[in-house]
């Protein structure tokens, strides 16, 4: 074999074996990664266009992303519960459940979320 029919071969395995599933449900519409949860995560960004990112996440009721920025132990708690209070807004009551169920996240977080479920 040679290294050129070995490099497409190992190629070839990559695409196969990372292609995109279709089979799973996109309940709320996400996309992973819009502009909005970029700017909510990124670091280095000024608080009031953090909140202002946070509240287009709302707005455009991407609940997978507003659930993430609960669970996000490195970002300020105000953000957090910005977030978790967005969910309630989005009516997210599985994300809510989730998240109250979640042990990982701080036990005001998941008491809130309880609360707003």
């Amino acid at each position: 074999m040679t290294d050129r029919s070995r490099d497409r071969t190992a190629t070839e395995r990559f695409e196969i074996r990372f292609e995109p599933t279709t089979d799973r449900p996109n309940n709320d519409n996400t996309k992973p990664m819009s502009n909005a949860f970029q700017t909510a995560v990124k670091p280095a960004v000024h608080h009031t266009e953090r909140h202002d990112a946070i509240d287009r996440l709302i707005e455009e009721d991407e609940r997978t992303n507003l659930s993430i920025i609960v669970q996000m132990s490195g970002l300020r708690a105000s953000f957090r519960r910005q977030a978790l209070e967005g969910l309630a807004e989005c009516n997210a009551t599985d994300e809510l459940e989730e998240l109250a169920e979640e042990t990982a996240i701080d036990p005001s977080l998941r008491r809130r979320a309880a609360a707003l479920r």
